[in-house]
This record gives C-alpha cells, sequence and structure tokens, in this order.
C-alpha cells in the first residue's frame, strides 16, 4: 500500500536581504540574501500584502531628445509625477491610480497592454473612471500575484508615448545552501522598500521578508565655486601671491573632494572633506609656475556623492601680485599696498566703496610705535583716502605684517576714533573745530599728520600716541584704548606738549616729537 505525501508547509520568509551599496547611482542593483534551498525568490518594491492605493499624477508634454523608452511613434510623451515616461515597478497587493485630471491629457487615453506596441489590451482588474483632461479622470490596476510580470502602459488614441512597468523586480533559485542573488530590473530615481519572497517546489509560498531600504541617486551634486551660478562647470578666483589657500567649495549634499586632472593639478591639494583648495606652496609672482607662465593656473575640482555620482568644476586660480611688505625697506612717508587690512568686523578695507584702487594703494607709512601698551611696536599706516590709520604687527621672523590679528585684542587693522566725550557731554559741538574726533579725521582726509611716538606718559595704565601737523603748529595727543582704537584725542600747541611731557618727566621727549 502506497501513500502520498502532501507538502503543505511554506517555506521561512527569505532573510539578510544585502546589496554593496543602499545608496548608489546603479539602476539594477543585484541584491542577496538566504532562503529555503532550491526556492524560487521573486524580488519585490513594496511588500506583497500592503493593499495601499497609490496615485500616479499623469501628464502630457512634447518628448525631449533624451527619451529613449518606447515612444518613437509620436511626438508627444505621458510624465509619471514629472518623469518623462519612466519605467515603473507595480507590487501585487497595491492598487495604482494613473491620475488623469491634468488638461493635457485631453485626447490622451491611458491604457496597459501585453505588448509595446499595443497589439493585445490588458483588462483584469482595470477600470478607467471619467474623460482624460477633466476633474476626476482616471485609469486604475489591481496588481495581483497572478497580474503579468511586464505591462505596457500607452496612449489608446495615439503612437507609443508611455513606457512599462513590472510587477516583480526580478527573480532567482537559491542554491544548495540557500544562497540567492537577483539583478533587478531597471529602477528610477528615488527611494525603494525591497522585500522578496520564496516559494518551494510545492508551490508553497513563504510570507515577505524584511524590507531592505535602497535609493537610486543618478544625479550629481551642484558645486558651489568662487564664481558663477551653483552648479556651474568653470569658476574664476584671484589671490595675491604668497599665499596658499585658494578657496573653500561646497556642494548641495554630502560628497568627497578630490582632484581630477587641470593642466597644473600637481601644483595643488584639496582636504577630501572641507573642500579647501590650497597650493602645495605659496606661488610667486615674479617666478609663476603655471604651465605656460602666465600665473593663471589650472584645476579640475571634483566632488563624489554617497551614491558615487561626481561633479566637476574647472578652476582657474588667477595668480595676482602683491607688492612684498619687507617693513625694514619702508621710508617714512612712502606709499604701500596693504589689500588685506581688515576692520573689526573682518571687512577688507581695501575692497570697500568706489575708491577700492585708490584706496589700497594710498597706505603712507609713519614709522613703527607701540600703539597699545603691550610691548611690541605696530607698524602705522595712514590713508588719506578713507580717513583712517592703521596698526599693522610685524612678524619678526619675516619684517611682513601679520593680516590676521583684526579681531578682539587684534593689533593688525584699520582702526579710528570714538566720538569725543566732550561732545557727548554737551560741552562741545559735534562737527565744530573742537570736536576732536572730526578734526583727527579730517586731518588725516588732508594727509596732515605724522606719528611721532608713544608711551603711557601719565602713568595711568594707557597708552598714548603722539601725532604733529605736517606744519608743525599743533600736536595731537591721542589716548589709546587697548584694542588700538583712539578713546580721546585732543590737540596741544607745542607750549602745552612740552608742558604735559615735562611735568610727567617725559622732558627728552619733547625734541623727538617736534624733530
Amino acid at each position: 500500500m502506497s501513500s502520498s505525501y502532501f507538502d503543505e508547509t511554506a517555506p521561512s520568509a527569505p532573510s539578510t536581504l544585502t546589496t554593496i551599496s543602499t545608496t548608489t547611482n546603479d539602476s539594477t542593483p543585484t541584491i542577496s540574501g538566504i532562503a529555503e534551498a532550491g526556492s524560487t525568490v521573486i524580488l519585490y518594491n513594496g511588500s506583497v500584502s500592503d493593499n495601499e492605493t497609490i496615485t500616479y499624477q499623469v501628464t502630457v508634454g512634447s518628448k525631449t531628445t533624451d527619451h529613449n523608452s518606447y515612444g518613437s511613434g509620436s511626438s508627444y510623451g505621458y510624465k509619471i509625477d514629472s518623469n518623462f515616461a519612466p519605467y515603473l515597478s507595480l507590487t501585487p497587493g497595491n492598487t495604482y491610480k494613473f491620475d488623469q485630471s491634468d488638461s493635457s491629457n485631453a485626447s490622451h487615453p491611458l491604457f496597459f497592454y501585453l505588448d509595446a506596441n499595443k497589439t493585445t489590451s490588458y483588462l483584469d482588474n482595470v477600470s478607467t473612471i471619467g474623460t482624460p483632461g477633466t476633474s476626476g479622470a482616471y485609469t486604475q490596476i489591481q496588481v495581483t500575484t497572478s497580474t503579468p510580470e511586464t505591462l505596457y502602459y500607452q496612449c489608446v488614441n495615439h503612437g507609443l508615448m508611455g513606457d512599462s512597468f513590472r510587477t516583480n523586480l526580478g527573480s532567482a533559485t537559491a542554491d544548495s545552501n540557500g544562497q540567492f542573488s537577483i539583478t533587478s530590473s531597471t529602477l528610477i530615481e528615488g527611494s525603494y522598500s525591497l522585500t522578496a519572497t520564496a516559494t518551494d517546489a510545492s508551490n508553497n509560498k513563504s510570507s515577505g521578508s524584511s524590507a531592505l531600504s535602497i535609493a537610486i541617486d543618478k544625479t550629481g551634486t551642484l558645486i558651489s565655486g568662487p564664481s558663477g551660478s551653483e552648479g556651474s562647470t568653470t569658476s574664476v578666483k584671484s589671490i595675491n601671491e604668497n599665499k596658499t589657500e585658494v578657496h573653500s567649495f561646497i556642494s548641495d549634499e554630502t560628497v568627497t573632494w578630490s582632484l581630477n586632472g587641470g593642466a597644473d593639478v600637481e601644483l595643488f591639494s584639496i582636504n577630501s572633506s572641507t573642500g579647501v583648495l590650497s597650493f602645495s606652496s605659496s606661488p610667486d609672482y615674479e617666478s609663476p609656475g603655471d604651465s605656460d607662465s602666465g600665473n593663471d593656473y589650472l584645476v579640475i575640482v571634483r566632488a563624489t556623492d554617497l551614491a558615487s555620482n561626481t561633479s566637476e568644476q574647472t578652476i582657474t586660480v588667477r595668480v595676482t601680485n602683491n607688492q612684498e611688505l619687507d617693513i625694514s625697506n619702508h621710508q617714512v612717508g612712502s606709499n604701500y599696498h596693504l589689500e588685506y587690512i581688515k576692520d573689526y568686523d573682518g571687512n577688507l578695507h581695501a575692497n570697500t566703496g568706489s575708491f577700492s584702487d585708490e584706496l589700497k594703494t594710498a597706505y603712507k607709512y609713519q614709522g613703527l610705535i607701540d600703539a597699545n601698551s603691550d610691548g611690541t611696536k605696530e607698524a602705522i599706516y595712514t590713508n588719506k583716502v578713507s580717513g583712517r590709520w592703521v596698526t599693522a604687527s610685524i612678524n619678526s621672523s619675516t619684517n611682513e605684517i601679520d593680516y590676521s590679528k583684526y579681531g578682539q585684542g587684534g593689533t593688525t587693522r584699520v582702526v579710528g576714533i570714538y566720538i569725543d566725550p566732550l561732545v557727548e557731554s554737551g560741552d562741545v559741538i559735534k562737527d565744530s573745530d573742537h570736536d576732536s574726533q572730526r578734526r583727527f579725521q579730517n586731518d588725516l582726509y588732508i594727509d596732515n599728520l605724522i606719528v611721532k611716538t608713544s608711551g603711557d606718559f601719565d602713568s595711568d595704565g594707557d597708552q598714548e600716541v603722539y601725532w604733529k601737523t605736517t606744519d608743525g603748529t599743533a600736536y595731537l595727543r591721542a589716548l589709546m584704548h587697548a584694542d588700538g582704537n583712539i578713546q580721546y584725542a585732543n590737540y596741544q600747541s607745542e607750549a602745552q606738549m612740552s608742558d604735559y611731557l615735562t611735568l610727567n618727566g617725559y622732558e627728552s621727549t619733547v625734541s623727538e616729537i617736534t624733530s
């Protein structure tokens, strides 16, 4: 007597779905996992038991030259959620509504077919409501496990306007160790939740696996360079010679920065995380190192996003001439170029207003004094274009200006004078001849002041700077703040200046000031 065995036990759901990268530009990613040996594994976008209704917004537009889906027979094409005739993945268990309410759908009813050329229509679980191009019109399909793996959506009246969709993303047979690998059918850009089922030889089907979330990203990042709009492929940046840092690139997403050619790429480096492009060694305008010796350096900056998409920008780094500021060679009364002097807030003084070209070459060297009582002398410059003056820290090893010390407690910056306290108290009329702020700034405008010396002459802890008018008719005593700005200034006659210094034990300083 023989007996028959009927296998009605469903296999376990596939497990450990993995892929090389969950964010990728690969439209056909390979998904691997574990299932019952010998079972047929089917890959889906979403769960086969979601029972959701998903709506696609349909519009009709003129085809683009890069439109490669079915549709050569018509000058128009369907846009699904603004994507031109995409390849779709529809999951059994869900209902998909193709909304044709937009007026562009008039005369373009969407329907489903078993073939791209519309030879055989598909009607199972399909319903059509309303007239395309009018409110509430749609074509709907309920996808089941019996729905063909591939269907096509096309216009009933016109040429080939659409593409196709699959009810699964592919299948494979698990090997003797239960391992399987499925190369997905083509996916459009977007996020996906991939699941899989296993069906054994007795046609028992497992439940769905845990979901694997992936993102298809085929769009490169938008690079913001030193010039041009976001996403520009070229840019230009001018920097002064003797500087190494060129520019800090940014992008609209997380990327890894690298260099990818350019005639002068070997002279640069870039921080892969921050996007800061730098010369490996500071360029010299007088001895250019670029490929054509023209002081225009070419390098290509590349940004690689998490999906391995790349975007590039070719930057021309233009090195400009800078008068080397060797303070030991400066002559009192001579003008010099101080392009990188900043004010307290970090604004470049040389790049302000309509006087920028004239202003940055109008810094008159006055000499070395200790303006803020820190025991170190600063180089002093006046500027008749702006009516301001500058204190500059000097690097003792290079005898050049340290332009970085412009902030709190800084000693290299554009400085000025506070409002005269006698004006604030009402004892002196603002902008009158006795307003020390107005008079001081006016004297700077007309180049009528010369810095002579500095010191804490009255031993009150505050540094004082003495200036002499060019005609020697008056002397300006400036009481300094520690930040380098003048908190109070008063003009003295020679007798008043002499009496003040002599009274405080600085008689020998008088001749230094009057000389």
